[in-house]
C-alpha cells in the first residue's frame, strides 16, 4: 500500500490542556438528560491487507497504525496524537472523561486517536481493532450519533478497504462484534430504579432486547452514584438502523421506569427524600474532605434533586463538569500543577464548594 504523506504531525497532549477541557457532549442538554448523560455509538472496522492486532506482530501492528493515520491525515476538524507518546496521567484523564477505554489507556503501544476539539467524535486506531470509530452526543440520540461517524466508516472502506464476509457481515477481532460492528451505549443515572430496589428488572428488560446493563464505576458490589450503562450485546443478523431504533426503544422504557420511580418516591417517601437531596446538598457545601465514592453518591443525590426541581440553578452540565473534575487523576493533576500541599480528599472538597458557591 502506498502512503500518502503525512500532513498532520502528532500532537502532544499535555495535562495543562487536558484538565480543564470538559467534552461538548456533557455541557449541552439532550433528551432526556436528567437521566440519560450521553450515548455513544461505536463502529469496529479492520482494513482488510492486514492481519487482525492479536494476530499482528510489531512490525505489522506500526504498519497498521502509518496507514490509517495517513489516510485520515486530510481530515478536516481533527487532530491526532499518538498514545505511545501521551503522558500516562493524560490517558487516565482521557479515560475519566469516557473516551478511551482501559484497553487503550493501559496498553497504549502501537495506537494512536484523532479527536475533534470538543472530543465528540475519536477515531482510535490500533486498540483491539484496527479501527473503532466513536460518536458521543448529549442525552439519547443514537441515531444522530452513527450518522456523525458515518462519513469517516464510507471513507474508510473507500480508500483502503475493510475485512467483510457476505455472510456474517464485518469481521472483528472478537466474534463478539461480527456483524454490523455497532455498538450502541447510553450512560444512564437510575437513582430511582436504585432505591425502590428495580434494578433487576431493567436487567431483565434489557437481556429480552439483546442487550446489558452494568454499573460505570463498581466497588465491593456498590453502584456509587447510580450511574449505569446500556448496551447492546448482539451486533450480527440487525441491521445497523433496527440495532439503532431497538436500542432508542429499550432505554427509553428504561427512562419511563426511572420516572415511575422517582414519582412513586415522591408519592410515598417524600420527606425522606427530600431530606436525602438537602443533607446531600448540606455535606457537599460544607465537607471538609470527600473521598471518591462519597462524592459520586453525594453528586448523584443532587442530580435527582435538580431533576424533581427541589434544587434550583443546577444545570446539568455543570453538575457533569463537577463529576469529571472530581475524579481522582483529576484531582491528582490539579494537585500536581498548583504544587498545594494538600490531599485528594481536602482538594475534591474545595473544588465542590467552589462550584456549589461555597
Amino acid at each position: 500500500m502506498r502512503l500518502k504523506d503525512m500532513k498532520r504531525s502528532s500532537k502532544v497532549m499535555n495535562r495543562d490542556d487536558m484538565i480543564e477541557l470538559i467534552p461538548s457532549f456533557l455541557q449541552k442538554p439532550g433528551k432526556y438528560s436528567d437521566i440519560v448523560l450521553f450515548t455513544k455509538v461505536q463502529l469496529r472496522r479492520n482494513v482488510r491487507e492486514f492481519l487482525f492486532i492479536p494476530k499482528a506482530d510489531d512490525d505489522e501492528r506500526k504498519e497498521i497504525l502509518s496507514s490509517i493515520r495517513a489516510m485520515y491525515s486530510d481530515i478536516k476538524g481533527f487532530e491526532y496524537s499518538g498514545l505511545q507518546n501521551m503522558d500516562a496521567g493524560v490517558r487516565i484523564l482521557l479515560r475519566e472523561k469516557f473516551i478511551l477505554p482501559s484497553s487503550a489507556t493501559n496498553d497504549p503501544f502501537f495506537k494512536g486517536m484523532f479527536y475533534t476539539e470538543g472530543l465528540d467524535r475519536v477515531i482510535i486506531i490500533g486498540d483491539q481493532d484496527h479501527v473503532k470509530l466513536i460518536g458521543f452526543i448529549q442525552g439519547l440520540a443514537p441515531s444522530e450519533a452513527y450518522t456523525s461517524i458515518e462519513e469517516l466508516d464510507i471513507m474508510l472502506s473507500k480508500e483502503m478497504g475493510v475485512a467483510f464476509d457476505k455472510d456474517f457481515g464485518y469481521l472483528t477481532a472478537s466474534p463478539h462484534f461480527t456483524g454490523t460492528g455497532l455498538t450502541i451505549s447510553a450512560y444512564v443515572h437510575l437513582p430511582g430504579l436504585v432505591v425502590t430496589d428495580r434494578i433487576r428488572e431493567v436487567k431483565d428488560r434489557t437481556l429480552r432486547s439483546n442487550a446489558g446493563i452494568r454499573p460505570v464505576y463498581e466497588t465491593g458490589g456498590k453502584v456509587p452514584g447510580a450511574l449505569f450503562i446500556i448496551e447492546n450485546t448482539k451486533t450480527m443478523n440487525r441491521s445497523e438502523e433496527e440495532l439503532i431504533d431497538e436500542m432508542n426503544t429499550l432505554v427509553q422504557d428504561v427512562v419511563k421506569l426511572e420516572y415511575e420511580a422517582r414519582s412513586f418516591l415522591m408519592e410515598k417517601a417524600r420527606i425522606e427524600i427530600e431530606d436525602r437531596i438537602w443533607r446531600a446538598y448540606g455535606v457537599l457545601r460544607y465537607a471538609m474532605c470527600l473521598d471518591v465514592e462519597e462524592f459520586l453518591n453525594l453528586i448523584s443525590a443532587i442530580r435527582m434533586g435538580a431533576g424533581y426541581g427541589i434544587l434550583k440553578g443546577m444545570d446539568t452540565g455543570d453538575l457533569n463538569r463537577l463529576h469529571i473534575v472530581c475524579q481522582p487523576e483529576h484531582i491528582r493533576t490539579l494537585i500536581d500543577l498548583t504544587s498545594e500541599e494538600t490531599d485528594e480528599c481536602t482538594k475534591r472538597a474545595e473544588l465542590v464548594h467552589s462550584a456549589l458557591g461555597g
